[in-house]
């Protein structure tokens, strides 16, 4: 990925994905920038105030921008997640997520590998950084 301090575009693009019946909302951010993380976000909070629960983000790791999309991401309550295909490109994409009003009780995932306990070790720190 990017640094973090790399610039991001004014405007950037997303999509957004709902699906009603498990209360969630994914959005698909293919070029980060200041006003699609915004709008991102004030969807987001729309969202939460219709009863949704969960909202993830995906952006691809080949993109510039990323870093500084997951810092001002946090800022409406999302976390990082992991990598996940980016659709059939053959790409990668990072995962941020956001929960509802619901706390998740970490304790109690159960991992079966050392690289999922790294990963799980850095979204619990992030998810802690938000849940509160």
């Amino acid at each position: 990925p990017e640094s973090r301090f790399e610039g991001m575009p004014a405007q950037g693009t997303y999509r957004t994905t709902v699906q009603p019946q498990q209360g969630a909302v994914i959005f698909d951010m293919p070029e980060p920038g200041r006003a699609a993380v915004d709008g991102i976000g004030e969807a987001w909070r729309q969202f939460l105030l219709d009863g949704y629960e969960y909202a993830a983000v995906e952006v691809p790791l080949d993109v510039p921008g990323l870093g500084v999309a997951a810092a001002r991401l946090a800022d409406f309550g999302f976390f990082a997640s992991g990598f996940v295909p980016y659709h059939t490109s053959g790409r990668l994409a990072f995962r941020f997520q956001a929960l509802g009003h619901a706390k998740v009780a970490m304790d109690r995932i159960r991992l079966a590998t050392d690289n999922a306990r790294r990963l799980l070790d850095v979204i619990r720190t992030e998810y802690a950084s938000v849940a509160d």
